[in-house]
């Protein structure tokens, strides 16, 4: 299990004071003082590393404890909370770390404060497990503004499993992120949310999702990655070609006043969509039960580019046509 973690960009954010909530998010240059009961080799001065530091309400921010070691190695257990007093600036940290159960506590006699003029935090704290305990004392100086949505979309994968498509994918250093969305097109430009998945916030996690509805023809996918402040980025995008026993003609192709649509048998509540370049339905025709093909006036639209899919029980089919 990878133990690197980074943090989420609150873009935007503003309290009832109109004063950003973010103020301290950043890179940061993170030095440390770190004495580990038990394990003298890793009592000492580790190696400054730059790490990221996210807001996560008006009052607190989050940032990765790892400890790095001039061999390059690293310790660490998981992102450590801080309340930060807007009045006088004084810092406390959690009573725990983000995704585990180690006890955290402030270290007694040691100021911890945020020094506003130069953005620099002095954090001491100590946790234990069992007899083990570590103290460190940490000074987070600051760099410059962090990237939006650091962490790393490993892999992102589509699969045709029988009628279905398997989708999965694997993250690292995730935290502070709130969902995935999963998102499919017809044509690789125009994407509908189709399900999601909520974020688990760990070092490293694999989802899967699956589309049990498919188009025939190639479908398009991508994730929609939104952090807790709403923030969202795409993933790239990756594609299944489909085919199932729903044959879908059309013609004329293309289209002046009218069109047939040959499908299969249709079933009870089977309809027809009809779909501008746009994205936007401008048509939603009813399939008379039995039938094997439709007619489809198309006379009032614009010219141009459209897509039709037949909806029939579980099934669904795509074709394009043009407007002339």
């Amino acid at each position: 299990m990878k133990t690197t973690y980074t943090l989420i960009l609150c873009f935007f954010c503003f309290t009832s004071f109109s004063q950003p909530i973010n103020k301290y998010d950043g890179v940061y240059l993170i030095k440390s003082y770190t004495l580990r009961g038990g394990d003298p080799v890793r009592t000492g001065y580790p190696a400054p590393y730059e790490m990221n530091l996210v807001t996560t309400s008006d009052t607190t921010v989050q940032f990765d404890n790892t400890q790095v070691w001039p061999d390059g190695s690293s310790i660490g257990v998981g992102n450590i909370i801080l309340s930060i007093d807007s009045t006088t600036n004084l810092v406390t940290p959690s009573s725990t770390f983000v995704g585990t159960g180690l006890t955290v506590s402030p270290v007694q006699g040691y100021n911890n404060y945020y020094d506003a003029s130069a953005k620099i935090f002095y954090v001491s704290y100590t946790w234990y497990t069992g007899p083990t305990f570590r103290l460190v004392i940490d000074t987070l100086i600051y760099l410059r503004p962090r990237d939006v949505l650091p962490l790393k979309l490993i892999t992102f994968k589509a699969i045709l499993s029988g009628n279905e498509t398997h989708l999965t994918w694997t993250t690292l250093n995730e935290v502070a992120v709130k969902d995935y969305t999963i998102e499919r097109s017809v044509d690789g430009r125009l994407f509908n949310a189709i399900g999601s998945k909520k974020a688990s916030n760990l070092p490293e996690t694999d989802y899967a999702f699956y589309d049990k509805n498919p188009f025939k023809g190639i479908n398009y996918y991508r994730l929609k990655t939104t952090d807790i402040n709403g923030y969202y980025k795409y993933s790239k995008v990756v594609t299944i070609n489909y085919h199932n026993d729903v044959s879908l003609e059309i013609y004329p192709n293309p289209a002046i006043n009218n069109l047939i649509v040959k499908h299969k048998i249709a079933k009870t509540s089977a309809f027809i969509t009809l779909i501008n370049a746009d994205g936007k339905v401008k048509q939603m025709i009813p399939v008379q039960r039995g039938a094997l093909q439709t007619e489809v006036l198309v006379d009032q639209l614009d010219k141009g580019n459209y897509i039709i899919i037949y909806q029939n029980a579980d099934e669904k089919s795509v074709v394009k046509f043009v407007k002339e």
